[in-house]
């Protein structure tokens, strides 16, 4: 981490493994918390995609519901439509 790039997964075992034996001090702190930040930062952008990628496909089913119940009375109603 002192390269100045977010701590790597190695980066948090070893500031855990210090936490273990009691020899954590603030830098360990410092790697556990921005590695949790990242992660935490990580799992809400996937929880927003999700969301964006349900209610876009909640949309589309209805959608698909429509045509359906349409296409369902074209050919119900007998006014000739074929529906392969």
């Amino acid at each position: 981490m002192s390269n100045g790039f977010p701590p790597s997964p190695a980066d948090f075992e070893a500031a855990l493994r210090k936490v273990e034996i009691g020899l954590a001090t603030a830098k360990e702190a410092d790697v556990i918390r921005q590695y949790v930040g990242d992660m935490e930062e990580g799992m809400n952008y996937l929880h927003d995609r999700l969301r964006e990628t349900r209610e876009i496909l909640m949309r589309e089913r209805a959608s698909s519901d429509r045509l359906q119940r349409a296409l369902d009375e074209a050919f119900n109603s007998g006014s000739g439509a074929y529906i392969p």
